[in-house]
């Protein structure tokens, strides 16, 4: 997952971050949990190929993947473990 700039215009040269859309790619569906950790509370059980956002300020430069990442579903916010994801083309 690549981080996503835009100019927000030519007299503000800030870039600024879009979220990266990423969808559940584990066939037995994904945890999504209050805190990045196994012992977190798990807030929702998301299936195979369920949508959602990731701000992409949490991707390093370097194009690593971070083992967690907070993501936005819906009404709902936590954390997932980003080897279950892929990127939404």
């Amino acid at each position: 997952m690549a981080k996503k700039k835009i100019e927000t215009s030519a007299d503000d040269m800030t870039p600024v971050m879009l979220p990266v859309e990423v969808a559940v790619s584990a066939a037995q569906g994904l945890n999504l949990r209050a805190a990045p950790s196994m012992d977190a509370a798990v807030l929702a059980v998301l299936p195979k190929g369920a949508g959602m956002f990731v701000d992409s300020n949490q991707l390093p430069a370097d194009g690593t993947i971070p083992p967690w990442l907070a993501v936005t579903t819906g009404k709902l916010s936590g954390y997932v473990d980003s080897k279950y994801l892929e990127e939404v083309t």
